[in-house]
């Protein structure tokens, strides 16, 4: 938003508009203010994934609790953004098969499945086990081993026990315990 030049200095006193001194030293601030103004004026662009600059979502992905933004996907902006506004559609349901899905789709590309244990089950016919879920992934989405399994076991509810692999290759829990570490 442009702002008329002498906007501050015409919100002066009439007294100290007629004196030069004054006329000048405000103006100095109507610089500065014009800056932040201006910073202000472009919040909502800052906040909008589609047009905020790239350094600014990883930022934007701690607002929400994800940590695995940074470095996702190798430099790929465009599937940064994509996967940030996966997370954000997600947060409702963040925890879910559904939300897992679409977000880990969103990284790997089409082709990922979810299965899970859980469900509502008409009274006696419930399971004897039902904290469990797969994840069968087509590619690792740019990510090595290490940063992929963290990513989904963040977003796993912590009593569920998951399998995950990637292009038919179990990952978890069939893994060395040097990848596991600082997974979860």
């Amino acid at each position: 938003m442009n702002r008329r030049p002498g906007w501050l200095v015409d919100q002066l006193p009439p007294a100290m508009v007629d004196e030069d001194f004054f006329r000048r030293f405000v103006t100095i601030f109507e610089e500065q203010a014009g800056t932040l103004q201006a910073h202000g004026d472009n919040l909502d662009v800052l906040a909008d994934t589609r047009l905020t600059p790239a350094e600014m979502l990883p930022w934007l992905a701690s607002w929400i609790g994800v940590r695995a933004l940074d470095g996702a996907a190798g430099s790929d902006e465009v599937r940064q953004r994509a996967l940030l506004e996966a997370w954000a559609a997600t947060l409702q349901a963040r925890g879910t098969p559904g939300a897992l899905r679409t977000v880990l789709t969103a990284l790997c590309g089409p082709g990922v499945v979810v299965r899970e244990g859980g469900g509502v089950f008409a009274e006696g016919t419930c399971p004897t086990d039902t904290a469990w879920l797969e994840v069968d992934l087509p590619s690792d989405g740019g990510l090595d081993p290490r940063s992929l399994l963290g990513l989904v076991l963040d977003e796993v509810p912590a009593h569920v026990r998951a399998t995950v692999r990637v292009a038919g290759d179990q990952i978890y829990p069939a893994v060395t315990a040097d990848l596991l570490e600082g997974a979860r």
